[in-house]
Order: structure tokens, then C-alpha cells, then sequence
């Protein structure tokens, strides 16, 4: 159940015009928007076997899911200690941007391998929403309160399996599997606008140097987790 004044007061570590609201409607966009990566493809995998001549049942499309989720876990290594050197906003947006050129990509992709390359930019880009839901809701909120708001914002993120195969579907019903990439570019847009508009929630004086080594330690253990590879 919500909690009424998390959508009707100020945040209490929450200083300015951002609503609880307005907070967690965003960080629910950003955790759709890294779920929609995934889930409204699943229905397209038998038209882009057709596109690219393999065989029905062929299970090699099936890397674009794959690699997705290499390049999410690889990100995840990387934004969080720039996003404590820089700040949330920019490395938000450049995520965003990377996730957008990674969507472009994939929709006009030429072949297999092409859109495999794109697809691991694509999930690469989408890590940073992924990631600085859970940090923004950190810098604004403390506690329980804290607490409350990623379970509500865990709550959005779970009906993405629900809901965004059917979205692919609709659009499947009128049109090719490379606008439901293309759905995608359009999304991040409008977010990479609400971004700007949010504004950076780190306090300058919590900003942190970056560290070569940890982050270098952090890369070594995701590229040697086995589940992480698989």
C-alpha cells in the first residue's frame, strides 16, 4: 500500500519543487526505461530470425537478450564511481545517450552481428538508469522513508514484464521490429528532457575523487563471475 505523504509532501531530505510525486514517478521512468530494453523485443524474435535468413527456432537471436544484459552488468561498474565524481545529472545523461545511440543503432542494424554490438551499447547506456534510480533515492531520502520509495519504485519496475511485451506486440500489429527499437529511442528522449528538467541531487561537498583501483577490482569481478559471463 502507498503511504499518502509520499505523494503529497516535500521530501524530508528532498530540498526545492520535487514532490515525492515527481521523485518517484522519475525514478519508476528510469527503471521502465532499462526493463524496456528487454521485454518489448521478446515478441519481435521471430521476425528479426526472418530479417536475417536464419532458421525458425534458431536460438542464436536470442544474444541480443544476452548481450544486453553483458553490457547492463558491465555499466553498472562504471557509473556508479563517475556518478560520485561528476554528480547524478551529467553521467545520467550521458548514459541516456549512449543507451539512445545503442537504440538507433539496433534499429537499422544490417545483420546479426551488427545488431548483437549494438544491442551490448544499448544495455551499456541503459545501466545508468538502472543504477542511479537506487542513487538518487540515497541522496534524497534517508531511512525508512528511503525504503518505501524504492519499493514503490520496485513495484513499477516489476510490471515492466507485464505490461511491455504487449507494447511490443502493438507495435508489431502495424509496423516492423525495428520501431519497437526505434519506441525505445523515442522514450529515452523524453526522459533525457525530464532528466534535465530534475536537476543533480548530489551535494557538491559528498563528491568523491575517482579511484583507479576499485574500480579497476570491480570490472576484474563481474568479468569473472560466471553468471555475470553467461
Amino acid at each position: 500500500m502507498i503511504e499518502p505523504h509520499l505523494w503529497q509532501t516535500p521530501a524530508m531530505q528532498n530540498p526545492g519543487t520535487r514532490s515525492d510525486r515527481h521523485v518517484i514517478a522519475f525514478l519508476a521512468a528510469l527503471a521502465t526505461l532499462m526493463a524496456f530494453g528487454i521485454d518489448p523485443i521478446l515478441p519481435a524474435l521471430d521476425e528479426i530470425r526472418s530479417t536475417f535468413d536464419l532458421a525458425p527456432g534458431d536460438n542464436s537471436v536470442t544474444r541480443i537478450v544476452s548481450v544486453y544484459i553483458f553490457g547492463l552488468s558491465l555499466g553498472q561498474v562504471v557509473y556508479g564511481p563517475l556518478a560520485d565524481r561528476f554528480g547524478r545529472s551529467p553521467v545520467l545523461l550521458a548514459g541516456l545517450g549512449i543507451y539512445a545511440a545503442g537504440a538507433f543503432a539496433s534499429m537499422l542494424a544490417p545483420s546479426l552481428t551488427t545488431l548483437l554490438v549494438a544491442r551490448a551499447l544499448w544495455g551499456f547506456g541503459a545501466a545508468s538508469a538502472g543504477l542511479l534510480r537506487f542513487t538518487i533515492a540515497r541522496d534524497l531520502y534517508r531511512g525508512d522513508q528511503m525504503a518505501r520509495v524504492i519499493s514503490i519504485v520496485m513495484g513499477f519496475f516489476l510490471l515492466g514484464p507485464i505490461v511491455a511485451p504487449m507494447f511490443g506486440e502493438a507495435i508489431l500489429a502495424v509496423a516492423s521490429w525495428r520501431w519497437v527499437f526505434g519506441s525505445a529511442l523515442v522514450t529515452c528522449a523524453g526522459l533525457a528532457v525530464w532528466a534535465v528538467r530534475f536537476g543533480e541531487t548530489l551535494d557538491p561537498a559528498n563528491r568523491r575523487p575517482l579511484r583507479v583501483g576499485p574500480t579497476l577490482a570491480a570490472f576484474r569481478l563481474v568479468l569473472t563471475t560466471r553468471i555475470t559471463v553467461a
